[in-house]
């Protein structure tokens, strides 16, 4: 069985700690998505070079590689591609999770479960601002409180399958649909009209089966014209003490 492990990284210092834990095994092969110039190509990674086109920005084009990496890379001689975040090495047992009877498998959301709370989560943390946050809760119907938020750091999908393409697809629109770019939030989107056809796992993510997860520095979020966010982002700081 042939299997693609891809990553995407758009920022050097993410791209540096990538580097220097990248350890190919014999079963996979690797992609390498990135707008970050690489002196120094390791063995056995596929670099694809991306920058900003067809009107989208650097941050969407990361974006769209990452739900649709079949635009840039061909997928037609694997079975299965994994996307998996920078900072994630995957093992060979992580294959412990393919289901022949469901073409793609995603780690259900360690925190929450509904969309609503994730986007009040992005707002709280300044993720978004308070207007987007209406917008998005409106868009994306989260008050329908449908169960299911999956988390994005990694995914495992069948090659050439049309309820994979459909996703993908979906995943895709909603994206540029939405007037966030929180990709999380499209993705569960997309995948409540498929929930028959995917397996979702019922683990923490860096506890799984083949999967090690290294904690990295992540963006800082804050909006400060939002007097909301300045309180919230307070109340974070007094509970880190």
């Amino acid at each position: 069985m042939k299997v693609l492990i891809y990553y995407v990284v758009t920022t050097e210092s993410h791209l540096e700690e990538f580097i220097s834990d990248f350890a190919p095994v014999s079963q996979f092969d690797y992609a390498l998505f990135t707008s970050v110039p690489l002196h120094v190509k390791p063995e056995r990674l596929e670099v694809i070079h991306i920058e900003e086109r067809d009107g989208l920005n650097l941050r969407q084009l990361s974006r769209v590689a990452k739900m649709n990496p079949q635009k840039f890379l061909d997928l037609s001689s694997y079975h299965y591609s994994i996307y998996a975040d920078s900072n994630i090495q995957v093992a060979p047992d992580v294959l412990s999770y393919l289901d022949r009877s469901k073409p793609v498998v995603l780690f259900k959301h360690n925190r929450r479960n509904f969309l609503l709370s994730e986007i009040c989560y992005c707002y709280y943390t300044g993720k978004m601002s308070f207007v987007i946050m209406l917008k998005t809760i409106w868009q994306s119907q989260s008050l329908k409180f449908r169960k299911g938020l999956y988390q994005g750091g990694l995914l495992i999908r069948k090659s050439n399958n049309a309820i994979v393409e459909k996703l993908n697809s979906s995943w895709y629109d909603n994206y540029l649909r939405l007037t966030t770019d929180r990709d999380q939030i499209s993705l569960a989107m997309a995948v409540y009209p498929l929930k028959q056809q995917i397996k979702v796992v019922n683990q923490v993510l860096h506890s799984s089966e083949g999967i090690t997860l290294r904690a990295h520095d992540k963006v800082v979020y804050d909006l400060k014209g939002d007097l909301l966010q300045r309180l919230f982002v307070f109340v974070r700081k007094i509970k880190s003490k």
